[in-house]
């Protein structure tokens, strides 16, 4: 689930003190609250202040305070943030590496670990980096155009960091050693219409690219970037994952184990990423 956060400045007849909440909003539109006086993160500043109650209400006030804002921001929220669920892979070994671009296969042990089921969409990007701009009726578009650094430092902010190398083919993969995240043949549908690759889709669109552990979309989206370096550049440019969405492809490099090497500081239409913990 995504965290967000808001500074609310609660007062009582005798006391008063700034308290940060954070909240977390699922798409079941479930929400948990919780109260934390430490950190200095946030996102949206606020504030709301209660008067004239007498001392023996006011923490009973306060929480049902918190409670009718938090419902009211999170619900206004959900029309326009795309609400970000992680899937957990479990640990142990897996077949990685493999194809033209992919290294030589070898079994490979992961720890177990979480990964966003979608990618980051332009909305959810935006909250970290407003002056991000998009085209207007495209929030749930799989975020791009933005560099290795501006995709480590959102995934930071949230308390993830960007998959490595291992944990995002795994998560494409699974254990079985599969081409595809669905299997071993080619979908039949193209994945996107478009010849020229610049029109993208809503994130879940594709509802049969789904890997083996519910991981949606990473082979019929946008590269993704992730932690590994590159080796035939020594280290200086990073691994991105996933695939294109043009027509022409085919889904040829889309394969669960093709990746290619991009200088992190690039931005292009068709690479994006998601986040790991």
């Amino acid at each position: 689930m995504r965290p967000f956060y808001f500074w609310i400045l609660l007062s009582g007849t005798e006391e008063s003190a700034f308290y940060k909440i954070q909240f977390h909003l699922s798409a079941s539109k479930s929400i948990t609250l919780s109260e934390d006086l430490t950190g200095s993160c946030s996102f949206v500043k606020g504030s709301f202040v209660l008067y004239g109650f007498d001392k023996r209400y006011t923490n009973i006030m306060r929480k049902f305070i918190l409670f009718v804002w938090t419902v009211f921001v999170g619900l206004f929220f959900s029309k326009i943030v795309f609400a970000q669920e992680m899937i957990q892979i479990p640990g142990g070994s897996f077949l990685m590496g493999g194809g033209k671009t992919g290294s030589a296969q070898e079994q490979v042990i992961t720890k177990s670990y979480k990964i966003d089921q979608f990618e980051v969409t332009q909305a959810e990007f935006k909250i970290g980096f407003p002056e991000f701009e998009y085209a207007p009726g495209t929030d749930r578009h799989p975020v791009s155009l933005v560099s290795w650094h501006e995709a480590f430092r959102y995934c930071k902010v949230l308390k993830k960091r960007l998959p490595t190398g291992a944990e995002w083919e795994k998560a494409a993969r699974g254990t079985d050693g599969r081409i595809y995240p669905w299997g071993n043949k080619k979908l039949r549908k193209r994945a996107h219409p478009s010849y020229s690759g610049m029109v993208k889709r809503i994130v879940g669109f594709n509802r049969k690219d789904v890997s083996v552990y519910g991981v949606r979309e990473m082979a019929s989206s946008v590269w993704e970037w992730t932690m590994e370096a590159g080796e035939e550049s020594q280290g200086q440019k990073k691994i991105v994952r996933g695939g294109l969405w043009n027509e022409h492809l085919d889904y040829e490099y889309s394969k669960t184990y093709e990746k290619m090497e991009i200088s992190p500081e690039k931005r292009f239409v068709f690479i994006g990423f998601r986040c790991a913990r």
